[in-house]
């Protein structure tokens, strides 16, 4: 699979996982019953791997540079990687009725993948992969940062983890079309 296959793919997957998030988020601020599992909680664990897939195209695109921002980039993009998996193992093992608590296990996560898609997101603006969007990553860790701040528990803790899904899918289109950029460039000769 060529490069920017792999990067399209990627985005149309973070694209997905957003979705899914935002989803999550407005179907449980409708449920009266927060605490019971039903099917979308049984599916949940899915949508980190989406964004895992989306975080490694942004990676792909421009965070594997060579020199001191290319080391960042490869940090950033590992404690993302680390913070995706512990949300989606939490939520796997809530699921099977291994913890009874599965906020605890996001919160451990998002830490990571905040810090993860700000030092990712310091090589993308470097690099200036994502053109005009390349702040998006900077944005979603300040964003999953505040949602650390704020749970939805209440009106302000929901939008926050809306908009952390919205930003997932505003990153996920800009991953996509860079993508198809690179695709319809042309082969450099090699020399």
């Amino acid at each position: 699979m060529r490069t920017s296959s792999l990067i399209r793919w990627s985005g149309l997957a973070a694209i997905v996982g957003g979705a899914l998030w935002v989803g999550k988020v407005l179907y449980e601020m409708n449920d009266e019953t927060v605490y019971v599992r039903d099917i979308t909680d049984y599916m949940f664990f899915v949508v980190p791997l989406l964004l895992l897939a989306g975080l490694t195209g942004l990676y792909a695109l421009g965070g594997r540079r060579s020199g001191q921002r290319g080391q960042g980039g490869l940090i950033g993009f590992f404690l993302g990687v680390l913070g995706l998996v512990a949300i989606s193992v939490s939520f796997g093992l809530w699921t099977l009725g291994m913890v009874s608590d599965v906020l605890w296990g996001i919160l451990l996560g998002l830490l990571p993948l905040a810090l993860g898609l700000l030092i990712l997101g310091g090589s993308i603006i470097e690099s200036g992969a994502l053109g005009r969007a390349k702040v998006l990553p900077l944005i979603l860790g300040f964003v999953s940062i505040l949602a650390l701040i704020l749970p939805p528990w209440n009106v302000a803790g929901v939008v926050v983890w809306a908009l952390l899904g919205g930003g997932w899918i505003l990153l996920g289109i800009a991953i996509w079309a860079s993508g198809r950029e690179r695709a319809a460039q042309p082969a450099r000769a090699q020399g």
